[in-house]
């Protein structure tokens, strides 16, 4: 499986959100923070992050129902978050 940005995959993204029930209206007319996974040359899994600021929201992660089951997601989720400067430097043990 790779794991590569989604701007040149615009349309499989798209029909692989509206395929999973997911809004597509205000996606981003680029998807550089957007990133898709591909398996034998074909689109299965896509999850992205909008920016705002110094912000960014977690949206679309969706993963075709016949590839679930293997990990794609949870790897999406890591490459998202490396992309987004994610680091989980909260204590578990604090009071929230």
């Amino acid at each position: 499986m790779i794991i590569d940005n989604a701007s040149h995959y615009k349309e499989q993204v798209i029909a692989l959100l509206i395929s999973e029930k997911l809004p597509v209206a205000d996606l981003p007319e680029s998807l550089e923070n957007f990133l898709v996974a591909i398996q034998d040359k074909e689109i299965v899994g896509v999850a992205g992050v909008q920016v705002y600021g110094d912000y960014g929201l977690f949206r679309s992660l969706a993963v075709y129902p016949e590839h679930r089951g293997s990990g794609i997601a949870g790897k999406l989720v890591t490459r998202i978050e490396a992309l987004s400067g994610y680091t989980n430097d909260i204590d578990p043990s604090s009071p929230i």
